[in-house]
């Protein structure tokens, strides 16, 4: 049993439902319930990971995989499909009433909970001529899951996801490419087809460039706890600027591949050839519907939002060490030396590298 699942009313299936949709390169579908009015609303927001309980301290969770009383696609290549929306509709206006009562259709303030049109008997079986629980539709769509690298346990109920990334989030990840055109130092460069008694320098006023290419990584961090925010915000601050001190990126890809990427296989980044360079937050995807806040305090962490952590990468190959590419920390020599072009860069008075070094590991997974 999990948070999907673990309740006590009845939820019967209504057929048809559940065809599988696929079109323009994106998969959906939904499914249909028949459940008691006054216990429509926990099944979806159950559905979605946004059902609180005053005494679980994880919420919110991630949404319930489709479908989510099988455990989600259980063999390899079928579709991975998450609850992402919901509608709840009576089955019939027989059951409408406002207070436990008569149906009454007045209402004398509009802003009072209480008056608002509830569709069930407060007292099922006392105020219901068919003794029974009045009952509603919930129709529970689904979507491609947005996250990588994630399994659903149909046994445990959980979802497993990189040890990492900070428990019920999950992690996207998109590169977008670019250059930057270095201006090459004029000192340690020659014409090739002058004679050697001749003067091959290149004069002071050349210019000569160099395309250095680099790409932005985003990752996009989802269903991150609103009321973690300034935790959060405060543990990312302290990467900004900083390159990964060791290959970093094993929690970003799913494919184990140990061939064609240098030391680390092409499922992760070498060794200072990543900048954190800062976060911002997608509105697009920042909810305060679930659960909100009182005086006093929020009452919940449902709410939830998208972070984006924006990485840049810069990685040029080295030719006399293949496996470890230059990265940040290293700079196009001014002068002839006899070696490679590329050199590692410190500060003089400080001994210390030209960028600060940091452990990307636990970026998604600060201590809070």
């Amino acid at each position: 049993m999990s948070i999907y699942d673990d309740y006590t009313f009845i939820v019967e299936a209504v057929h048809p439902s559940a065809h599988l949709t696929y079109q323009s390169r994106h998969a959906s579908t939904s499914r249909k319930f028949k459940i008691p009015c006054q216990n429509a609303e926990e099944f979806v927001l159950r559905q979605l990971g946004k059902f609180y309980d005053q005494t679980d301290t994880e919420t919110p969770r991630l949404p319930a995989p489709y479908p989510f009383t099988e455990g989600g696609a259980t063999d390899y290549g079928q579709i991975s499909l998450v609850a992402t929306g919901f509608t709840i509709e009576p089955v019939s206006g027989v059951c409408l009433n406002t207070s436990g009562g008569t149906p009454d259709n007045n209402i004398d303030t509009p802003t009072s909970i209480v008056q608002l049109e509830k569709y069930w008997y407060e007292n099922p079986g006392v105020n219901d001529p068919a003794d029974e629980c009045c009952q509603c539709l919930a129709t529970v769509t689904y979507e491609e899951n947005p996250c990588d690298c994630m399994t659903f346990d149909g046994e445990t109920g959980l979802w497993t996801v990189h040890e990492f990334i900070l428990p019920n989030t999950c992690a996207s990840v998109e590169r977008n490419p670019s250059y930057e055109m270095f201006t090459l130092p004029n000192g340690n460069l020659i014409w090739a087809d002058l004679p050697e008694n001749e003067n091959r320098k290149l004069k002071q006023d050349s210019f000569a460039y160099k395309v250095i290419p680099k790409a932005d990584i985003i990752v996009s961090w989802h269903n991150v706890p609103v009321n973690k925010l300034c935790q959060i915000e405060s543990h990312l601050r302290e990467f900004r600027g900083c390159v990964n001190n060791a290959i970093w990126g094993e929690q970003l890809f799913c494919d184990d591949v140990s061939e064609g990427s240098g030391v680390g296989g092409c499922s992760y980044y070498e060794p200072e050839t990543i900048m954190f360079v800062d976060y911002q937050e997608d509105g697009q995807f920042h909810t305060d519907a679930f659960g909100g806040m009182r005086q006093d305090g929020p009452v919940s962490n449902r709410n939830t939002t998208t972070l984006k952590l924006i990485f840049k990468q810069k990685r040029i190959p080295n030719d006399l060490d293949p496996v470890n590419p230059y990265g940040w920390n290293h700079l196009f020599m001014d002068r002839e030396t006899g070696v490679d072009s590329w050199m590692r860069v410190q500060v003089e008075s400080t001994g210390e590298d030209l960028f600060q070094l940091a452990s990307f590991n636990t970026i998604m997974y600060p201590m809070i």
